[in-house]
């Protein structure tokens, strides 16, 4: 298949590989010191891919550690350090009418850094939902033995992107 050489390691095509960002690799970023009084202790801190034009198309992740942003990836290009400190998104899709179709579906969404981690509580008790990350679909079939019926329930989502910001949903429901 198709490699890369780099410092000499050879990738193979569709394999992950480290991927690490600091000032004395990259000189279009800012000096070292004030790089690292940015980045030092700040988790909001994510590498992405750049198109063209400098503009982000995916979050890579990543991590500041001793001075360098360091994440993986399995495709070539331009990088860039971005900063995220918007919380995801959370849109109700169906919350209403359980009885008659017994299922609450949410879409999530994180346009920066990605969604890290989602949970949900009814009634102050945690319940697994399925999520579709190609659909951006967050679905909880409600389960009769665990749901009491005819009665008014506290809902709660809770949503953390990968910088650490987080988003939170909270509707009375009748089941």
């Amino acid at each position: 298949g198709l490699s890369r050489v780099f410092s000499n390691t050879t990738v193979q095509k569709h394999q992950f590989f480290d991927t690490q960002l600091s000032s004395q690799s990259n000189p279009h970023m800012t000096t070292g010191k004030t790089i690292a009084k940015m980045l030092l202790g700040c988790d909001k801190y994510y590498i992405t891919k750049v198109n063209e034009n400098n503009l982000p198309t995916y979050s890579v992740g990543g991590k500041y550690i001793n001075g360098v942003m360091v994440g993986k990836t399995n495709t070539f290009g331009r990088f860039a350090v971005a900063v995220d400190k918007t919380p995801p998104s959370i849109a109700p899709v169906h919350t209403n009418k359980l009885r008659n179709i017994p299922y609450i579906r949410l879409k999530i969404y994180d346009g920066q850094s990605g969604i890290d981690s989602y949970d949900a509580y009814i009634d102050g008790k945690w319940v697994l939902f399925e999520y579709d990350a190609k659909s951006r679909n967050l679905t909880y079939w409600i389960d009769n033995r665990e749901i009491e019926q005819n009665k008014t329930h506290l809902f709660e989502l809770i949503v953390k992107d990968r910088c650490g910001n987080v988003a939170k949903f909270t509707k009375n429901i009748y089941y």
